[in-house]
């Protein structure tokens, strides 16, 4: 059975772009189940209002598909995800307090994109975890799944895989195949190393339109936000660039923007990697 382990609805928040996921659980549920997955855990930020407001509308039984509870929490030390809990675990914890928190629940604890370019994983913290996520979908720059992949060899680490979905689109990009019928057969698997990988990267134009879908939904927030934290002339530059998500035009400078971004992801992945390479 092919199970998504990694991806966000628009439960999932963050502080300058208030929407980090685009879509709604209805939404995702649905995406996994036309693509023929089995399962689906929804990894909300923070919370499990995501994947409760998908139970409660029984979703798994209006798409005849398993939805398991997860969450990726924003410990101390980066991020961490969580698979096979019931309660929410707050944020700001030390990743081995929330690591053992995990535990005393029966779930997996696994380091999602631990040397991402943006510096949001746990980096040599992912020793902590149960897992370590090798292959993480929207890490196009490729060097970072290289850097997991042989952190978890090293370590002697569990491994999986996940899109990071936070569209509809970037549903089933990563998924894993296992034999399961439950979230606890899921995770039993996933600890005897009894999975397989079906993986391939979000494209550039994925990427674009999750960027300029977060920044659409959240224009109220960010210009709040630049009211109340940005000084003169930075506030009036920042505002009249934010002004181009309604413009006509916006496709082709996104697209634009898009591929410029991702030469300089290439770029900046490779100089950051060097030394731990040998490239």
């Amino acid at each position: 059975m092919l199970a998504e382990l990694h991806s966000h609805t628009y439960y999932s928040h963050g502080t300058k772009v208030f929407y980090d996921g685009v879509n709604s659980p209805d939404e995702m549920v649905g995406r996994a189940a036309q693509l023929g997955l089995g399962a689906i855990t929804i990894t909300d930020h923070n919370t499990l209002n995501g994947v409760h407001k998908a139970l409660r509308s029984r979703l798994d039984r209006k798409y005849n598909i398993k939805v398991f509870k997860g969450e990726e929490i924003s410990t101390n030390q980066g991020h961490l995800l969580a698979i096979g809990i019931e309660e929410a675990i707050k944020p700001h914890l030390d990743v081995q307090e929330a690591v053992d928190l995990i535990r005393q629940q029966g779930g997996l604890s696994i380091a999602p994109h631990p040397f991402d370019i943006k510096g949001d994983g746990l980096k040599n913290n992912a020793i902590h975890c149960d897992a370590v996520e090798t292959f993480n979908a929207i890490n196009i720059d490729r060097l970072s799944n290289r850097a997991a992949r042989q952190f978890a060899e090293k370590h002697g680490k569990l491994v999986t895989a996940g899109s990071d979905a936070h569209t509809t689109e970037m549903v089933g990009n990563a998924v894993i195949n296992a034999d399961f019928e439950h979230v606890d057969g899921l995770l039993k698997a996933i600890r005897n190393g009894n999975i397989e990988f079906q993986a391939r990267y979000a494209s550039v134009p994925m990427m674009s339109n999750l960027a300029l879908s977060r920044l659409q939904l959240s224009y109220d927030h960010l210009l709040d936000y630049m009211e109340d934290n940005y000084s003169w002339p930075r506030r009036t530059v920042a505002k009249k660039a934010l002004g181009l998500v309604e413009k006509d035009h916006i496709d082709s400078v996104f697209k634009a923007l898009s591929y410029t971004t991702f030469a300089g992801v290439l770029i900046y992945s490779g100089a950051r990697h060097v030394s731990r390479f040998r490239i």
